[in-house]
């Protein structure tokens, strides 16, 4: 739930559904796809959200239930990961590249590198 709600599908939806603060009304009323332990995006994009977060020896415990044997904590590994969520997120909401593109134009110059990242991330699905 936390790699889909940090994707760049998630905040533009979020950004078209409300004028000024996010509250519980505007998450609860957001389209997420159920956890499908069987569909190998879903599986991937769990994955990659623990290796995010769980960076810590107190997520030890965590990272081994879920299978994942490592953290990643360096920046260019981290955009790759956050790259995958992204076209992951995007391919289990059904988006086509050409939408994918119109979404990610939304969003400023400044993630440019992520957002190339995730154009490519996207094409290797």
């Amino acid at each position: 739930l936390c790699g889909m709600l940090n994707s760049f599908v998630q905040d533009f939806l979020m950004r078209h559904k409300m004028s000024r603060n996010i509250n519980n009304f505007h998450i609860n009323g957001q389209p997420i796809p159920r956890f499908d332990k069987n569909n190998l995006l879903h599986q991937k994009l769990f994955k990659n959200s623990v290796m995010l977060i769980c960076t810590t020896d107190e997520y030890a415990k965590l990272r081994d239930e879920v299978g994942v044997s490592k953290c990643v904590t360096d920046p260019a590994k981290r955009m790759v990961l956050e790259a995958q969520i992204n076209a992951y997120t995007a391919k289990i909401y059904g988006l086509t590249i050409e939408e994918l593109e119109y979404v990610l134009e939304s969003f400023s110059s400044e993630v440019k590198k992520l957002k190339d990242l995730t154009l490519d991330e996207f094409s290797l699905i």
